[in-house]
């Protein structure tokens, strides 16, 4: 009782800049570290050819779409967890915790199931060539078995930030993925097993990222269990589930359908303009990781200071959370643009996909300040509850904003269109959360007035 009364205590009275930090630094180091060891498994298969690199474009779209289900459930009750804990009602927080975690283990079996069924026509759908597809089949068989245990880890990792245990959270998301990175090579090249052994590895860091969470409830270590239990209105309940985390399906679900599209695009130019896709997308998502951190570490503070009835502080959090992201994003884009070359040609040196990559990513450094803008915004409306302008921000990017340049801009400019295509989608995105953000903080204003 002690521990949770100087965690309330902490969420409701710290300065908001440090409790944003102290917040944002693990989940940011978490990202980093899975996205960075993305980036060397995409390294490592890279060195089995061009179309090798390609499969992992189709692997990172299906990925996106099994992260959708974790990312959905997982932020949907990290919201309702975080807002029941701060207004003080753990049986409602523990009912949102257990369905959650329940439920992504059901839908990730499901996913497992329909995969291994359906691998090749889901291969081709998502872009593969026929030099692609023999690799992205290797890769997709241990993917999809891997689907149930992404899904909980997922769930797990939101829980418990929601409550505040931030640095746990990090150390199991992070030594899955260490322990992961550290097999590729192994089973890559010592074991002969190619593609499917970056697969493999993948299953198995997974395996360990979801024990090392759920031990932390196994052993009681935590303010909401995962007993199943029931509630008044479960339906009602689970409809406030699903429609507080839909910002987080639109977001990681558009994001496989948004890759799928543009390797079906880059096909029209080749395996080096499809592997010049697969490596953007893993550096995108290192630099992402910066923003993405601050907004998840703004959450939880959010939720419960909005459960708590503390409109100055969710402003004073919110205000601190922007400038963060913001400046962090500028301070990265500008390097990044220097060296976008070198980058590329880290993971595949050869001279068109260099080429190619290059002007892609340097696209993406012109506007990579308003992600800080938009992720921020997005994620503080999701902690708020405001489902509808969440969803809308969410599903702008890689969404209607997305598709109309990707299937315009190519035709007007050729491939030079198709690296410009996000970049322009970044914008229209800006311009339309920038509305919802001055309404929310004007808002949050008028609370702090009302509430002296």
């Amino acid at each position: 009782m002690q521990k949770t009364d100087a965690k309330n205590e902490t969420m409701l009275t710290a300065a908001p800049q440090r409790l944003v930090l102290s917040l944002a630094l693990p989940a940011t180091a978490a990202l980093l570290v899975s996205a960075g060891c993305g980036i060397l498994e995409a390294w490592f298969i890279a060195r089995l050819g061009t179309a090798a690199g390609g499969a992992i474009g189709i692997a990172f779209a299906v990925m996106a779409l099994i992260q959708a289900i974790g990312y959905t459930l997982g932020t949907g009750a990290a919201s309702l967890v975080s807002r029941a804990l701060g207004a003080g009602d753990g049986e409602s927080a523990g009912f949102f915790a257990s369905l959650a975690f329940w439920l992504s283990l059901a839908l990730g079996c499901a996913v497992t199931l329909a995969g291994l069924l359906f691998t090749d026509p889901i291969a081709r759908f998502l872009g593969a060539s026929d030099t692609v597809c023999p690799f992205a089949r290797a890769y997709l068989r241990y993917l999809f078995p891997a689907a149930p245990l992404m899904c909980g880890t997922f769930v797990l990792n939101n829980l418990l930030r929601a409550e505040g245990q931030v640095r746990f959270a990090m150390l199991g998301t992070a030594a899955g993925s260490l322990v992961g990175v550290a097999l590729d090579p192994l089973l890559l090249f010592r074991l002969s097993m190619g593609i499917s052994g970056a697969a493999l590895a993948l299953l198995l860091s997974q395996a360990v990222s979801f024990a090392l969470l759920l031990a932390r409830y196994l052993a009681g270590k935590t303010r909401v269990s995962l007993r199943p239990r029931k509630a008044d209105r479960p339906l009602r309940r689970l409809r406030s589930l699903l429609l507080i985390g839909s910002p987080s399906l639109f977001r990681q679900g558009l994001a496989g359908v948004a890759s799928a599209m543009l390797l079906r695009q880059a096909r029209n130019w080749g395996d080096a303009a499809a592997a010049a896709v697969s490596v953007n997308a893993r550096l995108f998502l290192l630099l992402y990781s910066f923003c993405l951190g601050v907004g998840q570490g703004l959450m939880p503070a959010a939720g419960y200071n909005q459960g708590a009835k503390k409109p100055e502080r969710v402003l004073a959090l919110a205000r601190f959370a922007l400038i963060l992201a913001t400046a962090l994003m500028l301070a990265l884009s500008i390097p990044t643009a220097v060296f976008a070359p070198r980058l590329i040609g880290l993971f595949r040196p050869d001279a068109e996909v260099i080429r190619i990559g290059a002007v892609m990513l340097r696209a993406q450094c012109a506007v990579f300040f308003l992600h800080g803008i938009i992720a921020v915004t997005n994620m503080l409306l999701q902690a708020l509850g405001k489902a509808f302008p969440a969803a809308l921000i969410a599903a702008a990017r890689q969404g209607f904003c997305f598709f109309p340049a990707v299937l315009l801009l190519p035709r007007l400019w050729g491939l030079t269109g198709l690296c410009l295509a996000q970049a322009a989608a970044d914008v229209l995105t800006f311009l339309l959360t920038l509305p919802f953000l001055i309404r929310t903080l004007r808002s949050l204003g008028a609370g702090k007035r009302q509430h002296p």
